[in-house]
């Protein structure tokens, strides 16, 4: 026997050559140590570290007894053992695992339990959880239990450690789905909270949708909706949301529109709904703004503006080049005619229309302009020169 060796047994008697005979792949003799489990064969030896034991079995005959030992590798079997010797291993074996298990987690303890506790976490999280959070928590994860895999003995498995290990283990398994399921429980629960301030941010209260735009806090969100449908709000409200949360300071934040008059509008209601203290350190810009801004800090100065940025004329006439220019390519004029015929407008001839009332308010709708770009001037009589035109003919 080893110095170290809790147990040794071996085929005896007529088993060793019974046995050697019949199963000639089967372990002869097994060694448990405090670290390992040594199973001798006829020609070699392996040797398996008590922490890849996933299993031991015991099977009973009459008078002999297979132990079959499965781990990470493979299975090993020890056969052609009196009944009593191959119960005494298992029991050594297990006795060996539980002992191996118990100091191989000791030194993890306040490890585990402190990412047991993050982990545990997730069912309620203070806060959105973004990717860099979930990729941390997984890296500590990893290092902490990445090589305690479920490969303890039965024995240990209400230990509480062994429960910590578990649920970091589970979660090691799928860290994205956890993330997941973790911010559709924060934004639940953040809609319960914050019912008073998206009741209240704006005039009506906030859609389910607005308030889950709000509520949904990753690095990056994209909210894409119909013009009309209550972007403005729901930036208004991620404002206040973010402020009143203490996530942001008002000089963190940026809002940027693209047309002078939506941020006119945006600084006004920013202003309205949540306050002067609030609006003086939100900044609200338009993109060209900005970026003039950024340009001339780094420059030293602001560069010129192009004429058609300034002026609505010369704006007009750089379309209108720019089109003249497209038309010569006779697919794209296609494609235009194609879009002004049956994409701008719905064509309707004047002879569709009962009385010059109707044909009014389809000019007014489709906002319908002679070649000049100006409103039709007198559509009562257009209307009723073509209506006695039809009727002539």
């Amino acid at each position: 026997m080893q110095p170290d060796s809790q147990l040794h047994v071996k085929r005896v008697g007529v088993a060793s050559f019974l046995f050697a005979a019949v199963w000639p792949w089967s372990a002869k003799a097994a060694t448990v140590t405090v670290d390992s489990v040594t199973c001798r064969f006829a020609f070699k030896t392996r040797q398996v570290p008590l922490g890849d034991v996933k299993a031991v079995e015991i099977r009973l005959g009459r008078r002999w007894a297979t132990l079959r030992i499965r781990h990470g590798a493979g299975t090993f079997k020890i056969s052609g053992l009196f009944r009593g010797d191959a119960q005494a291993l298992a029991d050594a074996l297990e006795n060996a695992r539980a002992a191996w298990w118990r100091r191989a987690l000791a030194p993890q303890i306040q490890s585990l339990r402190s990412i047991h506790d993050r982990v545990t976490q997730l069912a309620d999280p203070p806060k959105f959880v973004h990717v860099e959070a979930i990729r941390d928590l997984a890296k500590d994860a990893q290092s902490a239990a990445g090589g305690l895999v479920g490969r303890w003995p039965d024995s240990l498995s209400d230990a509480p450690e062994i429960h910590m290990l578990m649920d970091i283990l589970r979660f090691l398994e799928s860290p994205d789905e956890a993330r997941a399921h973790a911010n559709e429980a924060f934004v639940a629960n953040e809609l319960i909270r914050s019912q008073g301030l998206f009741d209240t941010i704006e005039v009506r209260p906030l859609t389910d949708e607005q308030r889950r735009a709000v509520a949904s806090d990753d690095r990056r969100n994209l909210v894409v909706a119909a013009a009309g449908s209550g972007k403005t709000s729901v930036i208004v409200a991620k404002t206040g949301w973010l402020i009143r949360k203490g996530y942001r300071r008002p000089s963190e934040l940026l809002l940027l529109a693209f047309a002078r008059d939506a941020r006119n509008e945006m600084e006004g209601r920013i202003r309205k709904r949540l306050g002067a203290g609030a609006s003086r350190g939100v900044t609200v810009r338009t993109c060209h703004s900005l970026g003039m801004s950024i340009i001339g800090h780094a420059e030293g100065r602001k560069p010129a503006l192009a004429r058609a940025a300034q002026s609505n004329r010369a704006l007009f006439d750089l379309i209108r080049e720019i089109v003249a220019d497209l038309l010569t390519d006779g697919a794209v004029s296609g494609k235009l005619l194609e879009w002004f015929r049956d994409r701008f407008a719905p064509y309707k001839s004047q002879h569709e229309f009962d009385n010059w009332g109707e044909y009014w308010n389809y000019i007014r709708a489709y906002d319908i302009r002679t070649l000049k770009g100006e409103p039709p001037r007198d559509c009562r009589r257009l209307f009723a020169v073509s209506q006695a035109t039809s009727a002539h003919s």
